[in-house]
């Protein structure tokens, strides 16, 4: 009864923060596609000595030059000791404006970093994994306990049908795709 208590109780946790995850995880990887449709199209055969020059033109102070993930330039400068980030068209090197991540997306990755936390959500992440290892290990405990024994694990399943394949998914594995029998004689 111990075992699956813990089961079943770090499983809805851990069930739940790993829903949350996931779903963020699916609106960050939207990100740079929809960043992407925005982005100032790159000239084919632009080098990257071309494109310095060309913004080395266009902006005065510039520090660093980044291509983001979506395709987007930036230009990250000092004026009057102010830092600033601005677009860039690659193809003319003159400024499109200032940079500004979107704060929507910034939210987005903080909460599925650290659960808008800061270090502690990182450190709750951390218990997160742990306890999805230890869901593991109580599944595994649950599992050799119906089948009877560790041995078990790895012999063949009693049974027919769903119920032996519900048992244990390397038997179900076993028997669906890699035993002789499965295969089909021409």
């Amino acid at each position: 009864m111990f075992w699956r208590k813990i089961h079943r109780w770090l499983g809805l946790v851990a069930g739940t923060v790993a829903l949350v995850l996931g779903l963020t995880g699916a609106v960050l990887s939207l990100d740079p596609v929809l960043s992407r449709w925005q982005a100032a199209p790159t000239p084919p055969g632009l080098s990257v000595a071309q494109l310095a020059e060309r913004v080395a033109a266009g902006t005065a102070g510039a520090e660093e030059i980044r291509r983001l993930p979506s395709g987007e330039v930036v230009v990250y400068a000092f004026d009057n000791g102010q830092a600033r980030a601005n677009r860039v068209d690659p193809a003319s090197g003159q400024l499109l404006g200032a940079y500004q991540p979107s704060a929507t997306m910034r939210w987005f990755k903080n909460l599925h970093r650290s659960f808008l936390l800061g270090d502690a959500g990182r450190l709750a992440a951390a218990g997160i994994a742990l306890a999805m290892g230890l869901i593991s290990i109580s599944g595994l405990v649950l599992l050799a306990r119906r089948l009877g024994g560790w041995r078990q694990l790895a012999a063949r399943v009693r049974g027919t049908g769903c119920s032996a394949c519900m048992r244990s998914p390397a038997a179900w594995c076993w028997r669906c795709c890699c035993s002789p029998r499965s295969r089909r004689s021409p």
